[in-house]
């Protein structure tokens, strides 16, 4: 019977210090659980690349196919594929506001084109 006290009463101590435990076990694992950014090989690369010229989107068999092949893990591979496709978006993104841009509504003539202040109704100072 003591000792199911002493049970007891560990048992409460530990819960009132758990949050304390808590925090601190979460500040010290995430500072050890910092992650060192993967530097991938140029095989890597080229598999990684050729696989995404043929199907930007793979599904879970060529996932796990391009884990052995790679030797990278799903996270790493998911993530990378991910990223390239934001980065093809926003490469396409950019070509479209520059076709925009370069594109004109409407041709202007020698004639039509001015000096800047005339365009804003201002009097050019030009003395001959």
């Amino acid at each position: 019977m003591c000792l199911s006290t002493g049970v007891a009463q560990f048992s409460a101590e530990l819960s009132r210090s758990s949050s304390f435990n808590a925090a601190a076990a979460a500040t010290s694992a995430a500072a050890s659980a910092i992650r060192v950014r993967t530097v991938l090989t140029e095989y890597q690369l080229r598999v990684l690349r050729t696989c995404y010229a043929v199907c930007p989107r793979p599904d879970h068999v060529t996932r796990d196919r391009l884990i052995e092949m790679t030797g990278l893990s799903g996270r790493v591979i998911r993530v990378w594929f991910q990223n390239r496709r934001c980065k093809d978006k926003k490469r396409s993104g950019v070509q479209e506001v520059r076709t925009v841009v370069n594109s004109r509504p409407y041709a202007v003539s020698s004639s039509q084109t001015s000096s800047p202040t005339a365009d804003f109704g201002m009097q050019s100072d030009n003395v001959s």
